[in-house]
């Protein structure tokens, strides 16, 4: 932070004349440096006639209050940010306390004359960065000053290098796939997201929106940000939610696993078209774009090629209750506890939730279609980028689900010392049979060297596991693309989701992460 100046009158130290000279000597300086009056607020018999002083006007006022008692030269501090863009969403942004705010923190100091944060890392931490406001006591002609004290330090589990990386990468990615597409093949891709956590202790370690802006400037430009329909000033990454495609089908397979509604061992063929309902057919991808099928497939090689015909049958056995508990036992649909004010929730394809999405009897009804479209990541499924990236470190740990975390610690600015340490919080362990866990993970593992991802991994220097995801949004847009991912496959560190609306295929989201990684693991 860095320092500016206000002038301020008080009128309970002198006469009402003594007090019009003052202020009459104060604007002449005013005119001289043009700088303009601004509205004269009055709290506690203080009214502030301008701020953002110029150095050398400070001075002059400095030496206008020894003849006039009733002029204060004050002194605050607002943002200096040093990195452009990077993290402004996270970051989030302060700004003058409105009425209701006031309401809220009065009880704590703030006057109505103070900056509060309004979103991000700013709002989660007021009470933190919040420092003390000094006190004037005035007396007769006399004015006796306690000076304010600092707010505090507060250390992020974002790393800088990484977070530049994702922004860079999201941005190149979605402006190649739309210089090269065209109608539903990508000309329509502008924004997306990107998630990085821990998967051993919920730290975010990346997190970023696109497109997103200069919060330097974001004042000055405010006008042109709202009006822009790519919608520059959302946070894509904690508020926007999305259809999970196929990266949900390892769920499906670890509930069905789990419920023992099917085993690792057990084949399915796959015929190409479904036709366990004869009022509802639906059919593989493969047989949909190449008249072929799968074949032959158990639950890994099911996950390796996103085999739709497998996770149909798979899902109808297991059913909606079972698969929508398991979802929910790994985030989905639920908040992180990363404490955001922005943070959407987003909701699980089932019964309760379809009846709250639509308005008439017919469209609340839940059919055995539902549950097919379901399990295969499509129908209502809503998820955030940071729940989907929660949702793949639990995987990847063997079933411990962080609650996830942006503030890594809290420093005194006088000293130093830790005024608080964010520890590991385990929101839900759940218990997962091994041999069922690694026909899954294996399964991913195998999209990353033989599957959908094999082009954009090839011979990598560390294992991964993955999973594509291509969500349908609309007749006449590209479809989404997402990709879930954790590293390393032995022993994992991190775990990645990367949304690009509208980016056509799976596999386009690979590349952020891939970027990701290479920095990560370099």
């Amino acid at each position: 932070d860095i320092p500016s100046y206000s002038v301020c009158l008080t009128d309970n130290v002198v006469t009402e004349q003594e007090y019009n000279m003052a202020l009459s000597e104060c604007s002449k300086i005013l005119s001289s440096y043009n700088i303009p009056h601004i509205k004269e607020n009055k709290t506690n018999n203080l009214i502030c006639i301008a701020d953002n002083l110029p150095v050398e006007a400070v001075a002059l006022f400095e030496e206008l209050s020894a003849e006039y008692p009733c002029v204060l030269v004050l002194k605050s501090y607002f943002r200096e940010y040093l990195n452009n863009s990077v993290a402004s969403h996270l970051l989030g942004r302060v700004g003058k306390i409105n009425a209701d705010e006031y309401q809220e923190y009065k009880s704590n100091g703030y006057t109505i004359h103070d900056y509060v944060g309004k979103n991000g890392i700013e709002r989660l931490a007021e009470p933190y960065l919040k420092g003390r406001c000094g006190l004037i006591k005035t007396a007769g002609n006399s004015a006796l000053k306690t000076p304010s004290v600092c707010g505090n330090n507060v250390m992020l589990t974002i790393d800088y290098e990484l977070q530049k990386v994702l922004e860079e990468s999201l941005g190149t990615t979605i402006n190649e796939i739309r210089k090269n597409g065209g109608y539903k093949t990508g000309g329509d891709a502008y924004s997306g997201a990107g998630v990085v956590v821990d998967v051993n202790s919920g730290e975010v370690l990346a997190c970023a929106s696109y497109p997103t802006y200069d919060i330097r400037t974001f004042s000055e430009e405010y006008s042109g940000l709202v009006a822009d329909e790519h919608l520059p000033l959302w946070n894509r990454a904690v508020s926007g939610t999305y259809s999970p495609g196929s990266t949900f089908k390892p769920l499906v397979a670890l509930s069905a696993l789990e419920s023992k509604n099917i085993n690792i061992d057990e084949i399915i063929i796959d015929n190409g078209v479904y036709d366990y309902y004869e009022d509802y057919r639906p059919r593989c991808w493969i047989w949909t774009e190449k008249q072929t099928t799968h074949g032959a497939v158990n639950v890994s090689r099911a996950i390796e090629n996103s085999c739709n015909y497998f996770f149909y049958e798979a899902g109808r056995r297991t059913g909606i209750d079972t698969i929508s508990r398991y979802a929910s036992m790994f985030g989905l649909g639920e908040y992180t506890g990363v404490g955001l004010v922005e943070e959407a929730s987003g909701y699980v394809a089932n019964p309760e939730n379809k009846k709250k999405a639509f308005d008439t009897a017919k469209e609340q009804m839940w059919y055995g279609a539902d549950t097919l479209q379901a399990s295969i990541g499509q129908s209502i499924h809503s998820f955030t980028p940071l729940q989907l990236a929660n949702y793949v470190g639990t995987l990847a740990n063997g079933g411990k689900r962080f609650r996830l975390r942006l503030i890594k610690s809290v420093r005194s600015a006088a000293d130093g010392h830790a005024v608080y340490e964010s520890t590991p919080v385990v929101e839900n362990e759940i218990s997962i049979h091994k041999n069922n866990l690694n026909s899954v993970l294996n399964g991913m593992k195998n999209v990353i060297e033989e599957g959908s991802a094999k082009a954009i991994f090839d011979d990598y220097h560390v294992e991964i596991g993955g999973k594509t995801g291509t969500a349908q949004v609309g007749t006449k847009v590209s479809n989404n693309a997402l990709f879930v991912a954790f590293a390393p496959f032995d022993k994992p560190e991190i775990a990645v989701c990367i949304v690009l609306e509208h980016g056509v295929k799976g596999a386009n989201a690979a590349y952020v992460a891939k970027d990701l990684f290479d920095y990560y693991f370099k």
